[in-house]
Parts: C-alpha cells; structure tokens; sequence
C-alpha cells in the first residue's frame, strides 16, 4: 500500500514548527516525497511515486487516507463527503456510523487544536496506522521508513512479550507490534484524544456474528453481489493490474468478478505452479481462463534454497510476515509490476477463513439453533469430518459451553517454558474477547481472520504495487460472518455456498473439486535444502539467545528426517519470520541509538 505520514503540533510552539519545515524541505529536495496538505499545525505527507488519495469533509478538519468506496454501490467515494452529522471522531457513534456508510482501505485523520491526532482505522486492517510523539509533533504513520525515525524518533525498544506471542500464535500479529515506543491502532478502532482513551472499539467481527442472519437463498444471491461490488470497486479505475489465478476455488471467484468488470485492465492472469502433483493446478487454471476467455501466463516455481544473503536482504516492515520468503515468487511479481507497468495486484487470499474451509464438527452448534433438517445436516457434518454422528454432537455440545475448546493455539513444540509463558501473558487479540453468544465454529472463523491479517505483511511485491486482497473486504467480511457456518458448509462441504453462488459462472472442474492446491511438499523440500544456513541462523539466533527457543528441541526439528515424517512447516516459517524481523530492528534500534548520542 502507498504510505502516508500525518504530523500535528500545537501552532505556537515555533521550534516545533521549525523541525516540520526542515523535515519537509529535506523530503522535497530529495524528491521522494511530497506535501499533500500543509495548513497551520497540521500537514500530510505522501510518497511522491505513488500519492495516497486523501479526501476532506466539508468544513471539518478530519481527512480520510487511502482508498474509499460508497455503500452498497461500491463506487468510489467523492473528493469532499458531506459534513454535518458526518463530523467524524467527534464521537463513537460517527465512527460507526462512518464505517457502515463506507468501506475501503483507509484512515481517517483528525488533528487536534492541542497538537494530538485522533485516528480511525478501516476494519479489513489493509493499511496500516502507527503513531507516537516527539518534540512537541504527533505521528500517525503507515511506516516507519529511517529518515522518519532519524528525524522525529519515538524511544523505539523490543516487546519481548509480544515477540513470545508472534511465535505462539498468529493471530496476535495484527494486533499488536512488538516495538515498544510506537502505538498501533487496531482495524476498526479510534484512538486518540477523542477516544476518551488510548483506543476505542468501533468495529468487532462478534457484532456481525450477533446480527440476523439472511436464508440461505438470500445468502447465495448477496455474497454473488457483494464480491462483485468489491472486485469491480478496486479494478473500476482502469489502472494496469495482475490477477493472481493459482486455480483454487477463492481466485477463480476473484477473476470470475474481475472478467465481469467493464472497466478491468488485467494485463496479465498468471499462475504459478510446482513440479508436485498436489502443487500443480494449472488443470484448474486453465478450466478457468477458458470459461472466462481470458489468457493465462503459466509461471514455473523453481526448486529454492534459502542464503544467508536473501535471509540478510529480506524485506522487513513493522510486523514479522511471512509474504517474502518465498524469494522467487514475490520478486517475480514485483518485476513483472515494474516491467508492465502495474499499479495493484489482486489475490483470492482469505477465502478459506472468510468462504469457511476447514471440516471441524464445532459446525454441528450452530444446528442447534433450526427447527428443521437437523438430523440431516448433523449427519452430512459427520461425513465431512469422518466422524460418527456421536462423535461430532459429542465435540459441538462440549464446545459450546466452553469444554475441550481452547481459547489460546497450543504452542510450538520449540519454544522454552520461559517463552510460552511470556506469550500466556499477553492478552488475546481484541476480537477475541467477548465473543459471548458466537458458537464455537464462528470463533474459529473469527481467529481466522485475525490470522488473515498477515496476508497485509510487507514484501517486494507490496512496495512495487497496491497488494490488494478483495475476500476480505469489509463488506464480504461482515456478510460472511452473519451467515451460519453451517449453511456456509451446506452439505458437508468446505465453502459450499461460495461454490453455489458462483457456480454459474465458473467450470465444474473447479466448484466440484475437494481438494486443494499443496505446497507443503515443496517447502517442505526448500527448507531442507536450506537446512546448513538456517541451524545457525536460528539455533544461534537473537531468539535462542533471549531464551525464547529451546535449542535441542528445534535441532531436532532443523533435520531431514524430521522434516520428511514430521512436518511442522507453518511453525518453522513463522519463526524464521519472527528471526529475521528481530534481526533487522535490533540493529536499527542499535542504529538510532547510536545516532542520538
């Protein structure tokens, strides 16, 4: 996502005002960003390459950051929004009020006569908000480039209890950094001084769950409209893009809304694909591009070993993820942006947890709550999980009031019972707390998509285009989350209703098919030949050191042989992850340190 900086300070203070100008004639004179707002004690930055829209209310000081859409049309919101019983942040029912009337990827900004910034940020958590305060400025920030932290550093130091947390659960990524001295504002929340406090809830997936649920006619018919209205709301612009098309079920739904697009420039459909048979999905790719008459761009993944070198040069934000370690992938892309001259790229990330995938017999609860065709669809859950019948109302029943359903993911089998308990320590992510009245498979649902707020992480592709992923818009979020996970499965099938609704537009290869691409075999084989760089890498690492790893146990796991019987991938990535972030602010921590004194 194109970055913003927003900076606020009380208009009298004159060195205060001195420090703004000399930041901004730095930036200017270096071309690489630009004043897109400058007014007494108050101006927004945005990176001249790539300008952030920014729009105003009329006659209030707040401005809105980023991409924004009207509902339900989905068209582009205007340059000025109406005011009035619009004056957003001046309470919390404005901000709610804001976020039903719009959605899109943004932030709103208000500054305040004292020198503060007040922040809403858009509930898909798509572009981010940091803020903090030095000499006398408020920061709100997207980023945190070096000449920003050089220029107006906050007192940056590692969160050793949130770093704990990155490795025991992914879901606490997006809700929190593992910096301290720099604030993160949740998706969904305000926060600043008209908050009454740090931040304020807005926006919580539960509500949506709570609220009335639409049949399953109904349900079919508005998720077609609603992916359709998202979709055609990022490629309406005509802007050159990317369609990601891997064969699964979620990017076909996506290209199938992006060829009903009038407006779509996709210059490229492109698929990428593995030797392994479970990798390889152009079968169902090209099932696709034929039903839509579209031309797809085959792109073979070559067999990948991992250097200290890529290790070292691995693109790093504020939060560890896990989008460039796949080198080949994210820097094929971010080249084929820069040479075709693309400005988003559009993915079918998040359908799993928003379309509901995983067989789990906690999808049995929400049964419970019909009158009719609960025997049936019981037993169609029973098929789905190869379980008995017994089984599954045994698993539901205990589940809903509490029993045998972990509220925290266990943790991995590498981590020391020191690290464990720094991560027991830190709360669980906001979204879920209070999740009272919401069954237990809409909880999984609901800590999916804190999970899913990874797909956001910085990598190659990101800086070089818009990322954008559009199942989780808010929009389809909110509709998906109000539907009953048990018409979601209907059948016994995983995204059974995303398969109904778009059926009449997609080939049956791939609304038929069960399976899923895999590229488990294949990462599974790029760690292992990557094995002699990274038992020193991460037996010798930061965490090991901090004593957050229990060496002999990740020894035992850094081994063919358990890499070939065991597994574990998804643990082992996160933690490089988590490693090569620690790696990269340390020294930069170390860097501003040195600088100040």
């Amino acid at each position: 996502m194109a970055n913003y900086i927003a900076l606020s300070w009380p208009p009298e203070r004159e060195a205060a005002q001195a420090r703004v100008d000399q930041l901004l004639e730095d930036r200017v004179m270096r071309r690489d960003w630009r004043p897109a707002e400058q007014r007494e004690g108050f101006c927004i930055l945005v990176e001249a390459a790539r300008p952030l829209p920014i729009r105003r209310f009329v006659d209030d000081s707040a401005r809105i950051l980023g991409d924004l859409f009207e509902r339900p049309t989905g068209q582009t919101a205007p340059d000025i929004l109406p005011s009035g019983a619009w004056r957003l942040l001046g309470a919390e029912a404005r901000c709610a009020h804001f976020s039903a009337a719009y959605w899109g990827r943004y932030v709103v900004v208000q500054p305040d006569p004292a020198g503060g910034i007040a922040v809403f940020r858009d509930p898909s958590g798509a572009l981010d908000c940091l803020t903090w305060q030095a000499d006398g400025i408020t920061i709100a920030a997207s980023s945190l480039p070096d000449w920003l932290l050089s220029a107006l550093p906050p007192h940056l130091d590692l969160n050793w209890r949130a770093i704990a947390a990155f490795l025991a659960d992914p879901a606490t990524l997006g809700a929190r950094l593992g910096l301290d001295g720099v604030a993160a504002v949740l998706p969904g929340t305000l926060h600043g001084p008209v908050a009454g406090r740090a931040a304020l809830a807005i926006w919580r997936p539960a509500a949506f769950v709570r609220a009335t649920a639409p049949c399953y006619a109904e349900a079919k018919t508005l998720l077609a409209r609603t992916v359709d209205a998202c979709v055609a709301a990022y490629a309406a612009s005509g802007a050159p893009l990317l369609a990601e098309v891997s064969g699964g079920l979620d990017s076909s739904i996506v290209a199938s809304a992006l060829a009903r697009t009038p407006d779509a420039a996709v210059v490229q459909w492109m698929n990428f694909h593995v030797a392994d048979p479970q990798g390889d999905e152009r079968r169902y790719a090209r099932a696709l591009a034929d039903r839509l008459a579209v031309p797809l761009t085959e792109i073979a993944k070559p067999e990948l070993a991992l250097t200290r070198e890529a290790l070292d040069d691995q693109v790093v934000g504020v939060r560890p993820s896990l989008n460039g370690l796949d080198r080949h992938y994210d820097t094929d892309i971010a080249d084929r942006c820069a040479a075709l001259g693309v400005r988003s790229i559009l993915t079918g990330q998040g359908g799993d947890m928003i379309f509901f995938q995983a067989p789990t017999p906690l999808v049995a609860a929400d049964v419970w709550r019909r009158r009719a065709g609960r025997r049936e669809a019981i037993e169609d859950v029973a098929r789905w999980t190869r379980r008995s019948v017994w089984s599954v109302l045994w698993a539901a029943s205990l589940a809903s009031v509490g029993v045998g359903h972990r509220r925290r993911r266990p943790s991995p089998a590498f981590m020391t019972p020191q690290g464990v308990a720094l991560a027991t320590g830190v709360a669980l992510h906001p979204w879920l707390e209070d999740l009272r009245g919401v069954s237990p498979a809409k909880r999984l649902q609901i800590r999916g998509l804190a999970n899913a707020q990874g797909f956001f992480g910085d990598c190659q592709r990101a800086r070089q285009a818009e990322l954008i992923h559009p199942l989780l818009s808010q929009p389809i979020v909110e509709l998906c989350l109000a539907i009953p996970a048990i018409d979601l499965t209907r059948g016994g099938h995983g995204r059974a209703l995303a398969r109904e609704a778009f059926a009449d537009r997609l080939p049956d290869l791939v609304t038929q098919r069960r399976s899923k691409g895999d590229l488990t075999a294949y990462y599974g084989r790029m760690l292992g030949r990557s094995l002699d760089v990274l038992r020193p890498y991460l037996l010798e690492g930061r965490l090991a050191q901090a004593g957050l790893i229990d060496r002999d146990a990740l020894g035992e796991m850094l081994t063919e042989t358990h890499l070939i019987w065991r597994g574990g991938y998804p643990d082992l990535l996160r933690l490089l992850a988590v490693e090569i972030w620690l790696r990269h602010w340390a020294r930069r921590i170390g860097d501003l340190a040195s600088h100040r004194h």
